[in-house]
């Protein structure tokens, strides 16, 4: 299963390493397992944390993970 990190950047949620809130809260960082970095900046302070839910979310459910 795809999942999608912004408009045109999709990712496949097997490949999905760490999902990574940035020090300054600035972006969220996905990565995958070949070590590229996929930043994401939604466009308010508010929707980072529903955002980062969100990706976290839809990871668990594409790999199965019940936690």
């Amino acid at each position: 299963m795809m999942i999608k990190l912004s408009d045109g950047c999709y990712v496949a949620a097997d490949q999905i390493t760490e999902v990574k809130l940035s020090s300054y809260g600035t972006n969220i960082t996905v990565r995958t397992r070949d070590g590229i970095g996929h930043s994401h900046a939604p466009s308010t302070t508010g929707e980072m944390h529903s955002e980062l839910d969100r990706l976290i979310a839809e990871i668990n459910r594409a790999t199965g993970d019940k936690q």
